[in-house]
């Protein structure tokens, strides 16, 4: 995952340098044409690298619904047929990446939020209260030890 993140901020970088030395040639020569072929080839690139990082994004988020044993939306994808292909919950990008629609992100978040809750409020608080009780009373031996000892 490390190492796909560093890819893709790597590439974008890589095209950004590849255009940016490109643009500044065409400005040189002052060819506005080949200024604009230029920018719309970057904005190009740049919609392909944001789908990948959306499709890495959304793989992190399944990941965690799976870790919390929770229900991820399926996707069939032998109906794939062509560009544009849609289902309920799953879209195929511009580039041929399966990405979940927004909708589909919005309730997988908030059913991974609430997990978490229920999962610290199960877990985690009454370790806290319990770990603050027993050193509430570890506090009043300590006292009464003190008081027993300094007569």
């Amino acid at each position: 995952m490390l190492k796909e993140r560093i890819r893709l901020w790597r590439l974008e970088r890589r095209v950004g340098r590849g255009y940016r030395s490109q643009l500044e040639k065409a400005k040189s020569e002052d060819d506005r044409s080949r200024i604009g072929k230029i920018h719309d080839q970057y904005r190009w690139e740049l919609l392909e690298i944001e789908e990948l990082w959306q499709s890495l994004n959304q793989q992190k988020l399944v990941r965690k619904a799976r870790r919390f044993s929770l229900p991820v939306p399926t996707r069939d994808t032998s109906t794939i047929i062509m560009e544009g292909w849609e289902d309920d919950n799953w879209k195929l990008g511009r580039f041929g990446e399966m990405l979940l629609k927004d909708h589909a992100v919005e309730n997988l978040r908030r059913v991974i939020r609430r997990e978490q809750k229920e999962k610290i409020d199960l877990i985690l608080i009454p370790r806290i209260s319990l770990s603050i009780g027993l050193l509430g009373a570890a506090a009043a031996c300590f006292a009464l030890w003190v008081v027993w000892y300094s007569r």
